[in-house]
């Protein structure tokens, strides 16, 4: 009986070790890039460092509903922890150096917003107040700004700004209040709209109001452009924002005001059993040293990141409240070593990721590619090729590559398992270009003896028409 019992335990024990699935044994990525937006697993890459729910220092250690996140130049954090109408700044284990709740003698409400500059300086964008606040490096109240007499600002019945930052170029600030993105001077005066996006033309639109009265046209919902959600001022002097306008949701605006960034379709839709659509809706943006674009997605719960060029280089994360996963991501950022600080409001939590060498490869191999290293680049890119194959960049960088260096065949075949249709047509033409070229005289020569028999041909058909018709008529009326 015994040796029955040791026996049907041995059994089990074993059935258990062959029933643990591999993702037990191996740790699974929640990692990938997307074809036909289908996701393809890369290796990891991101690594969880931290998840942070409890911030020491205060009283209140639990976040509620926070909605902003920063990282400034001297390596402090600054929460906008909304729902307890407060502002916190932590060193870099996130432990809370201090609290601002109040300024000028009023208690902060609902603050949405918060920056600092190089100087240590903090703004908030105090938005229950209807307010901008400006402290100094000890938290000394230095002035407010609030909104600006102008008469370009008429349909702004009550200021809320939402997200503030400060250039020191301009010298302005910039906010984004309700569907606006605007710039205020220190002064308070209104300095303008920025990056504006475009209505767009709509034929019926058009034909109504050529055609209504001016009542009718004064019930109409005026058509505004697609508002800006979030962003940030990187250190190459540019604004990078996320908005609503679907071919538009990635903005990289310069100094002139202008997009730079490609239109597209970034991020991904979700479709419901009824095959309703919904599309992404991106919550913030932060960029690297790379000049790598991270953008956090609503929807999906996912962080995206692109290239200059709007290339995917990956996505990952995910909908729950487990570890690398999200509920609602309000703000992400850059922190030191360009680990990736991201802020749940929902949850009331911050993870920190630190880059694993596989997505550091890639961005160093960009950062090559962009700066003209393109030798150093391709070695880079071959190992991401190897390390993954089925990572499709890596292929068609390596393609424009051997483009340039002239290795047009291989340039070819790496296009066509990136599935780079575009470039594998530029190429197929260089190679149709250099056959030619290549046998140019033996063209030429083939050329002037097909050109002769067609020549001869037709002589000799001219010569047997004219017998045949001299044969058939006797030579009478044949000239």
């Amino acid at each position: 009986m015994k040796r029955a019992i040791s026996l049907l335990i041995a059994v089990l024990v074993l059935a258990m070790c062959f029933a643990v699935p591999s993702s037990a044994i191996m740790p699974v990525s929640n990692s990938y890039i997307l074809d036909d937006d289908k996701h393809i697993t890369v290796p990891t890459l991101f690594e969880n460092e931290a998840v942070i729910s409890e911030f020491k220092g205060t009283d209140t250690k639990k976040l509620s509903d926070p909605q902003d996140l920063f990282y400034d130049k001297k390596g402090f954090y600054y929460i906008a922890d909304t729902g307890n109408n407060r502002v916190l700044k932590l060193d870099t284990s996130f432990n809370v150096l201090a609290e601002i709740e109040e300024a000028d003698g009023t208690s902060l409400s609902s603050p949405t917003g918060v920056s600092a500059d190089e100087h240590g300086d903090i703004y908030i964008a105090d938005s229950g107040n209807g307010r901008i606040i400006h402290l100094d490096s000890e938290f000394n109240y230095l002035e407010s700004f609030v909104k600006p007499e102008s008469d370009l600002l008429y349909d702004v019945e009550y200021f809320s700004p939402s997200k503030v930052a400060f250039d020191e170029v301009s010298n302005f600030i910039y906010v984004i209040q309700g569907k606006q993105f605007m710039t205020i001077d220190a002064l308070n005066n209104f300095k303008g709209y920025v990056g504006d996006n475009k209505v767009g033309f709509d034929l019926w639109d058009y034909i109504y109001r050529k055609f209504a009265t001016e009542k009718q046209k004064m019930q109409m919902v005026k058509r505004e452009p697609d508002s800006y959600a979030n962003f940030c001022l990187a250190d190459d002097g540019r604004l990078y924002a996320v908005g609503l306008a679907d071919d538009q949701r990635i903005s990289v605006i310069n100094t002139v005001g202008s997009n730079i960034y490609p239109t597209g379709d970034y991020g991904e839709s979700i479709y419901d059993s009824n095959g309703a659509k919904t599309t992404p809706i991106f919550t913030d943006i932060a960029v690297n040293s790379f000049g790598i674009i991270f953008v956090s997605e609503q929807n999906t719960g996912c962080i995206y990141q692109y290239d200059s060029e709007g290339n995917l280089l990956g996505a990952f994360g995910g909908k729950g409240d487990g570890k690398s996963v999200f509920n609602i991501i309000s703000s992400i950022v850059i922190g030191e070593d360009d680990k990736l600080v991201t802020l749940d409001s929902a949850l009331g939590r911050v993870q920190v990721f630190e880059p694993t060498e596989f997505t550091l490869t890639i961005h160093n191999a960009i950062s090559l590619f962009e700066d003209g290293k393109y030798d150093e680049a391709y070695e880079l890119w071959k190992d991401v090729r190897k390390k993954n194959s089925n990572y499709t960049l890596a292929r068609q960088m390596i393609g424009k590559i051997e483009y340039k260096n002239g290795d047009y065949e291989s340039a070819k075949e790496e296009f066509y398992q990136g599935e780079d249709q575009e470039n594998y047509g530029k190429v197929f033409e260089k190679l149709r270009y250099n056959l030619f070229q290549e046998h140019f005289g033996i063209v030429v020569a083939v050329v002037v003896v097909v050109f002769a028999v067609i020549i001869i041909l037709i002589k000799l058909s001219r010569n047997f028409i004219k017998k045949l018709r001299q044969e058939l008529w006797g030579g009478k009326g044949v000239h």
